[in-house]
């Protein structure tokens, strides 16, 4: 009999939890969600790396530029991980280790960096309509993004 968690209840899961648990899922491809799941996470960390760079910018435009983008990347990465943790019936993700070094300090490269990775997971996407979907948009929210900061510099 499986327990019931009631709403009122916190539930927390490891990447590697989750991970473990797509591998084990006969619903889809493990490394095919593993992958966008990973993606999904890594968008939400780079939301949080925007953000820190919005803050300390000190240009109005550009200010409201990457405010836009952290919101919008906070979107997409939760919209991917529900997606993926839907598919595979895993009641939540509640924790991941991030190595923040990886970004250093944030700017127009970083962002093409991510949008290059973008790209990647477009490939492993697209007979993926709803996920697809997802993917491109954040592609074309960053050619968005570096040609308005690019203009601004």
């Amino acid at each position: 009999m499986k327990k019931r968690i009631n709403e009122n209840q916190k539930v927390t899961i490891s990447i590697g939890q989750l991970k473990r648990l797509i591998k084990e899922s006969m619903l889809v491809d493990p490394s095919y969600t593993e992958q966008v799941s990973a993606f999904g996470v890594k968008t939400l960390v780079f939301s949080l790396v925007v953000h820190f760079w919005h803050i300390n910018c000190t240009s109005d435009a550009e200010h409201n530029c990457l405010r836009e983008f952290y919101y919008f990347l906070e979107d997409k990465g939760d919209a991917l991980i529900e997606t993926i943790v839907g598919r595979v019936n895993v009641p939540a993700v509640g924790q991941a280790v991030i190595d923040y070094g990886e970004f250093g300090d944030l700017s127009i490269e970083d962002i093409k960096r991510y949008r290059q990775e973008a790209e990647m997971v477009a490939a492993i996407v697209k007979d993926d309509a709803g996920i697809s979907n997802i993917i491109a948009d954040i592609i074309e929210r960053c050619d968005n993004v570096i040609f308005r900061l690019t203009r601004l510099g």
